[in-house]
């Protein structure tokens, strides 16, 4: 915590807040194609076992990590999954690539 200033006497009224609290940011095109880039380096592997595979990117709203929220006209480059999902988890699903 930062201290305050010392003007403001012994103020008493602290409360604590767990890490799950925070803004919802709107992701964009760029930080969701850096995730997709990240896992096509594991797709060879994948291949390997299964013949189509779909990709899922999961933002889970109740921690901060994953504070975002889906919305209309996203789109990434696809590069050899069957289908790239964002769901922003508990309330949405879309087909980005």
């Amino acid at each position: 915590m930062n201290p305050l200033p010392l003007d403001w006497g012994s103020y008493s009224r602290w409360v604590c807040v767990d890490d799950r609290v925070g803004w919802l940011k709107q992701p964009t095109d760029a930080e969701l194609q850096e995730a997709v880039d990240r896992k096509h380096g594991n797709l060879p592997l994948y291949k390997q076992k299964y013949e189509d595979i779909d990709l899922l990117l999961v933002a889970d709203r109740s921690f901060n990590s994953g504070k975002l929220y889906g919305v209309e006209n996203l789109c990434v480059c696809n590069p050899g999954f069957r289908t790239v999902y964002f769901l922003s988890y508990p309330e949405s699903i879309q087909c980005i690539g």
